[in-house]
């Protein structure tokens, strides 16, 4: 089953302090009600391979922007950060670099090849060779929801609170609820 999400990659193991720092900036200006960092370390083999350590982070805020202030946030931290977008609804799928706080190069794709946009995006910009399976070719739009931690930036709705970690409980209700009502889900999921 595939999935519309938008990751922002970025080589080396970024502390979930560090990301709560780039969003906390990234939003100062106009904070949303809520808003959680859903991250991994997780990811396909060819990358693991080529980028030995990484972190995506998907951003979930009641708001419509915020990606692009957060990527670059995150590129101030760590020198570079890729935005690595896939609907697979729409079969539509891209890539945007950010560097040192700067966007750079893109590219955009629909149809044939959408899903492979993240594995090209990471060629591109880190300068590695890549040789996904099948599978991994997949891993952006199919798996980056199965393999995530989390960590609650902005608002209060029953337990949580801003710089708090989330459950995986917590993190599904996110994925799959509103914010504000994710604590409730929360306490049905567990019932």
């Amino acid at each position: 089953m595939g999935q519309d999400v938008s990751i922002v990659f970025a080589p080396g193991e970024a502390a979930p302090e560090q990301l709560l720092e780039a969003a906390t900036r990234a939003f100062a200006q106009s904070p949303p009600a809520h808003l959680a960092i859903l991250y991994s370390r997780a990811g396909p083999a060819c990358v693991k391979e080529a980028i030995p350590t990484f972190t995506s982070a998907s951003v979930w805020a009641d708001a419509d922007e915020g990606l692009a202030l957060f990527a670059s946030e995150v590129s101030r931290l760590v020198g570079k950060a890729l935005v690595i977008t896939t609907a697979d609804h729409s079969c539509v799928g891209g890539w945007q670099l950010f560097e040192k706080g700067k966007r750079g190069e893109g590219a955009w794709r629909e149809g044939d090849g959408y899903t492979q946009c993240g594995l090209e995006g990471i060629e591109r910009c880190f300068g590695v060779r890549l040789r996904p399976t099948e599978e991994e070719r997949l891993w952006f739009v199919e798996r980056f929801l199965a393999h995530l931690s989390g960590v609650w930036v902005f608002g209060t709705a029953g337990s949580f609170r801003p710089g708090g970690s989330l459950h995986p409980r917590q993190i599904q209700a996110i994925i799959e609820f509103d914010l504000p009502e994710a604590e409730l889900e929360c306490l049905l999921l567990a019932g």
